[in-house]
């Protein structure tokens, strides 16, 4: 009889001991395995940073995706304190910040004139937009 009671309990955790468990599945989220749970802390990480860029008005690189600010972030929505044209201190991308649109030499997106040019993040120095005719 003791052996069919230790059989009985094959493959059973002692009562009041914890490790590591096989994921269950179908009980909305509880018992998620390990990789399940650091997703949605990445999940939940991304959220927070999306909401902080729709907050400050920061935008994302439409290359690399890499976060993206102007200098002045309280003021960056607008094009008064600094121009729209920007490059991506990551991948060097030539971008429009108000509309994302990639920029190169022969094309604009018409939100800021085409005279105007970059700034390099890295240098500091001038880089002209559109080719001169």
């Amino acid at each position: 009889m003791a052996q069919a009671a230790a059989s009985g309990s094959a493959g059973r955790q002692p009562a009041g001991r914890s490790g590591p468990r096989a994921p269950r599945s179908g009980r909305g989220g509880r018992g998620r395995g390990v990789e399940q749970q650091e997703e949605s802390s990445e999940e939940k990480s991304e959220r927070l940073l999306q909401e902080w860029m729709k907050k400050t008005g920061s935008k994302q690189c439409p290359r690399c995706k890499t976060g993206v600010t102007k200098e002045d972030i309280a003021r960056q929505r607008g094009q008064r304190a600094e121009c729209h044209k920007m490059i991506c201190r990551n991948c060097a991308a030539r971008f429009c910040f108000k509309c994302l649109a990639v920029l190169t030499p022969t094309s604009s997106c018409g939100c800021t004139p085409d005279d105007h040019g970059f700034i390099d993040p890295r240098t500091g120095c001038f880089v002209q937009h559109m080719q001169q005719r």
